[in-house]
């Protein structure tokens, strides 16, 4: 793990997170604080100096994010990966069921930088321009899932960026963008820690999954859309209406997916409770699909 490493301006990482000497004949990437980017970025090979935007129009392309991964793919560089850590979240809020509730987010820092690495390995796979940014996303986010997997020993950090995602949909469905939970769900229910640790190329997990270009693990667009609408309309700010009817084929899955994080929110009662009152889950969904014309 390299939490203590990540606070220098500058650091050389391969593609599993492991500082490492940039020479070695490995895929690497340059890590920079965006604080301290200009002299960071003279690390680069020359060539590849030149051909990248200056300093400034990368911090104007990293924005208010707290991280961005810029794919070179130049002789073993796979890219580079800009990070500023006081941008990344501590902690999540969210409210659900009337009440304020937090998480906590360690270890967010390592598992940015885990996410970020994923884009990198992502973009050098062939067909990868395939993928659309939703897919880029999600398959980060299952790089992160593997990584932490390797470099920790247990699912934990997979399951923190779950939950954080999901907090993120319920607070906003701008988010959506961002929502692997879909697939993290699939990828935690289908593998064993020890199945994961046995998979040493990412893009075995990949293939397991059927998350290629064109894959068959890939939910379909349209269908995330309804979710993020049921999602809004159950946990919105500003929701009156019950319309207990309304997208009622689509809170089966939804409960599924939101389940793990209520119950890390509100514990398993108040999570049941909760999910009981928006018809979420298969024993709750089932009572309102005999009442579909409710809308």
């Amino acid at each position: 793990m390299l939490s203590a490493g990540l606070l220098i301006s500058s650091l050389w990482v391969n593609l599993q997170g492991q500082a490492i000497d940039p020479q070695v004949d490995t895929p690497v990437a340059l890590v920079c604080q965006a604080s301290a980017l200009a002299p960071c970025l003279t690390l680069l090979p020359p060539a590849v100096y030149t051909s990248l935007p200056n300093a400034d129009r990368l911090l104007a392309s990293l924005g208010h994010r707290g991280a961005m991964a810029v794919p070179i793919q130049s002789g073993s560089l796979a890219g580079l990966v800009l990070m500023a850590p006081e941008r990344l979240p501590a902690q999540i809020q969210t409210i659900v069921g009337g009440q304020s509730h937090r998480l906590e987010l360690p270890r967010q820092q390592q598992l940015t930088l885990w996410h970020e690495l994923g884009h990198l390995h992502i973009s050098s796979l062939p067909g990868s321009t395939s993928y659309s940014a939703w897919q880029h996303e999600v398959l980060a986010d299952l790089y992160l899932l593997w990584l932490a997997a390797r470099n920790e020993g247990d699912l934990q950090g997979g399951w923190q960026q779950y939950h954080r995602r999901n907090l993120q949909l319920l607070n906003d469905i701008g988010h959506l963008s961002h929502w692997s939970v879909p697939v993290l769900f699939t990828a935690l229910q289908t593998f064993t820690l020890q199945q994961l640790l046995a998979m040493s190329d990412f893009n075995d997990l990949i293939a397991q999954l059927a998350l290629f270009p064109g894959g068959s693990g890939w939910p379909e667009p349209d269908d995330l859309k309804e979710y993020a609408s049921l999602t809004k309309r159950l946990f919105g700010t500003g929701s009156v209406q019950a319309l207990p009817g309304y997208l009622y084929w689509r809170r089966e899955r939804l409960g599924d997916w939101v389940a793990p994080s209520l119950q890390v929110l509100m514990g398993e009662q108040g999570a049941a409770q909760l999910m009981k009152e928006h018809a979420l889950g298969s024993e709750n969904a089932a009572s309102v699909g005999a009442q579909r014309n409710v809308w």
